[in-house]
């Protein structure tokens, strides 16, 4: 197994602040699982995901994000991931804000198996690979659509707030 990442982030005080990224990774099974080998049709799964986010500041008191992931999977039937995601942020003054978001996400299943994990510093690609619970099921993608709008409001040291969300999740039958 191996995998290639990388990221580029600018930060603060730009007008535009980028997140982007990649990363492929893959992942050869020489195991004798025959249960695993039947959803291995190569002896290897492979994946990868690009993304890339900008957030824009319009002005002082109103902030745009919008970008997308995406990711392919060879082991799906449709391989192909497109998880897109805006976000409106406005604080008319500066004690008050209320944000919005719309997203909808997909994902493989297994796809934390291809991710690095930066966060805890040195990654190792499995050593496993998995398959269907179900023989001669293919894996489908889980998508989940998500909205909110989120009211804030500061008062000396404390924040409150409210707000509303909405998901809908489709799900994988593996």
């Amino acid at each position: 197994s191996w995998m290639v990442a990388g990221e580029y982030t600018t930060r603060a005080p730009a007008r535009h602040r980028y997140d982007i990224g990649l990363s492929y990774s893959t992942q050869r099974y020489e195991g004798g699982n025959f249960a695993t080998l039947h959803d291995v049709t190569d002896g290897s799964r492979n994946a990868g995901a690009i993304y890339a986010f900008d957030t824009f500041s319009v002005s002082p008191s109103l902030t745009l994000t919008y970008g997308t992931r995406y990711a392919r999977y060879d082991y799906l039937d449709g391989a192909s991931l497109v998880s897109p995601r805006v976000a409106l942020t406005m604080a008319p003054t500066n004690h008050f804000r209320v944000s919005t978001m719309l997203s909808s996400r997909a994902t493989a299943p297994g796809a934390e198996e291809f991710m690095p994990r930066i966060e805890s510093g040195i990654w190792l690609p499995p050593q496993r690979t998995f398959s269907s619970l179900v023989e001669g099921r293919p894996f489908d993608a889980e998508r989940t659509t998500h909205a909110e709008v989120e009211v804030e409001r500061e008062a000396r040291a404390t924040t409150t707030g409210s707000f509303a969300l909405y998901r809908n999740a489709g799900g994988s039958r593996t």
